[in-house]
């Protein structure tokens, strides 16, 4: 039985609201407050909530910014009328399913909570297919700084699909990223267009490895000066390479030093 949650101060909207749904058979909870809902959110898991936008204390669009960054997965209703047009389309913008006019027609409200209920489901269904999927893919790109952040972008964006750890995304894996590429492209390729830079990647829900390249002379990374000594510090040398080694489970390079393999562990 789907579980809904109604957050409206108006008792007899929240009563009507509930008395519909549950003839539906639907486990309906109502709640007078976005404060006491969000509460309410914290001890017991929903399938669904609808909401009024405009509240005392805290409005639905501040209880639905909340509510979303504690669950970006459950699909939120907002109600509405002609005075809160403008409200609602700010819900939306911040992550609403859908919205309710009121004074509303119960057709269109049992219509509008299906689907958010069959929405709920694909969700779910899609975690459990992801926990199956591999992804792999090449980047070619010239050697321009203007386009390793939509390289970065591209990468982290399939991580987040395959349910990667949003913390190990952020730090570890966005900084290794960073710094292999910049120097790919600095000091592999010295900005050259000519020259390329190759990124070859593969996700799944254990690890990613990533492969970057470029087309220049090489070096050879056990020359390299610690970054931590005296000299490294004078000299500013070495940083990048041992930031990757930090971030990463494990940082290879090939014999000439123009490729490097990383690898990440998705570590809960």
């Amino acid at each position: 039985m789907a579980k809904i949650l109604v957050v409206d101060d108006e008792e007899v909207l929240r009563q009507t609201l509930k008395r519909l749904l549950d003839s539906k058979d639907m486990a309906v909870s109502v709640s007078a407050s976005a404060k006491e809902a969000l509460v309410m959110l914290e001890k017991e898991k929903f399938d669904l909530v609808i909401t009024d936008v405009k509240m005392p204390e805290m409005d639905g669009i501040e209880f639905l910014k909340v509510a979303k960054s504690n669950d970006p997965e459950i699909p939120i209703v907002v109600l509405t009328g002609f005075a809160t047009i403008d409200m609602t389309k700010e819900a939306l913008q911040n992550g609403a399913y859908n919205f309710i006019t009121k004074p509303f027609e119960a057709e269109n409200i049992i219509g509008i909570v299906k689907k958010g209920l069959k929405l709920k489901k694909e969700i779910v269904r899609n975690k459990e297919v992801t926990s199956f999927a591999k992804c792999t893919f090449d980047i070619e790109i010239p050697s321009r700084s203007d386009l390793l952040g939509g390289v970065m972008f591209c990468i982290i964006g399939q991580l987040k699909l395959l349910n990667f750890n949003p913390r190990i995304i952020s730090t570890e894996i966005l900084m290794a990223l960073d710094e292999a590429l910049t120097n790919a492209a600095k000091h592999g390729n010295k900005y050259d267009p000519q020259k390329k830079i190759f990124v070859h990647t593969q996700v799944d829900k254990e690890k990613i490895e990533l492969l970057i390249k470029d087309e220049g002379e090489g070096f050879n990374p056990d020359k390299l000066v610690d970054p931590l000594s005296s000299e490294g510090m004078e000299r500013g040398c070495g940083r990048g390479v041992f930031l990757m080694k930090n971030y990463m489970d494990e940082v290879a390079f090939n014999d000439t030093g123009n490729e490097v393999k990383m690898v990440k562990f998705n570590r809960r």
